[in-house]
């Protein structure tokens, strides 16, 4: 008797410290970046600092790449690269994707943001100049 008293008190203590631990979720931010013949659509305008993922879909007809800079210049007036005026100057780069992305494909962006302001921008020659840039502010 003594001995299944035991036997259930333990199996309650089991199962109150299995129903009472804490969720894990996964630490970082999430965001996607749409990249379009014209425009980068980011799924949100803030992220938290730390680990951040970024879904990379091409969803237009050509070829784009998704270069991240950190930067207090706004979206619109980073300059042009001196050695080649079809492409922004990619002075405060942070991370991008390795290469060119498909139309049709999605990469996964592992980077780890400090607070502060980005842009996110695509540099393939004259992609910048048509608006595949958006800002991102990382808390």
């Amino acid at each position: 008797m003594v001995r299944s008293l035991a036997l259930v008190g333990a199996l309650l203590l089991f199962v109150t410290a299995c129903s009472s631990a804490p969720a894990t979720t996964a630490g970082g931010g999430q965001l996607t970046a749409t990249l379009t013949d014209n425009a980068i659509q980011l799924s949100q305008p803030t992220v938290p600092n730390g680990p951040v993922t970024i879904t990379v879909k091409n969803a237009g007809s050509v070829v784009h790449t998704l270069v991240v800079l950190k930067t207090n210049l706004a979206a619109d007036k980073i300059p042009f690269d001196a050695a080649d005026q079809t492409k922004a100057d990619e002075r405060g780069r942070v991370g991008g994707t390795a290469s060119q992305l498909q139309p049709g494909q999605t990469v996964e962006l592992k980077l780890d943001l400090t607070a502060g302001k980005y842009v996110l921008m695509c540099n393939e020659p004259a992609h910048y100049q048509i608006g595949m840039h958006a800002p991102l502010t990382v808390n």
